[in-house]
Order: structure tokens, then sequence, then C-alpha cells
């Protein structure tokens, strides 16, 4: 639909966000690097190579900033 944007609250923010942030707010995907598989909280559980929980939310939050979208792949992400 072509909705004006003061009908369709979501297509107000979505247009915002594109004006502001460009093709980046159309990323929606999240996760490790390409090539990895997974993020890097199975190695440090299964080797008891951590000490605290923060330890493996600083682990699983930077395993999965790497964004990803239809024409975009990899982008690090803060």
């Amino acid at each position: 639909m072509n909705e004006p944007p003061e009908w369709n609250y979501v297509r107000a923010n979505i247009l915002q966000d594109r004006s502001e942030l460009g093709d980046e707010s159309l990323l929606r995907i999240f996760g490790p690097p390409e090539g990895e598989y997974a993020t890097l909280l199975t190695n440090l559980i299964e080797s008891s190579a951590w000490r605290s929980e923060v330890e493996l939310i600083q682990a699983y939050l930077e395993s999965m900033r790497y964004a990803y979208g239809e024409n975009i792949r990899e982008r690090y992400s803060q």
C-alpha cells in the first residue's frame, strides 16, 4: 500500500530512519561474521574459560554485531 505516513505509523518511522541512516536502516539480521556458524559462547562454556556472566554477555554481543541485509553483508555494527 502506498499510504501517507500520517496514516501508517510503521511507514512513517521507516521513512524517517531511511532519511537519517540510508540503506543501513534496512538491516535486520544480526549475527556472527560470515564463515562463523555460532557465537563465541559455546567455546567459552565448553572450555570453562569464563569467570563471570558479564564475560558471557560480552562474548555474545561481540559475536552478534554483524548486520546483514538485501545488499549489505557483514556490516560491523556498534
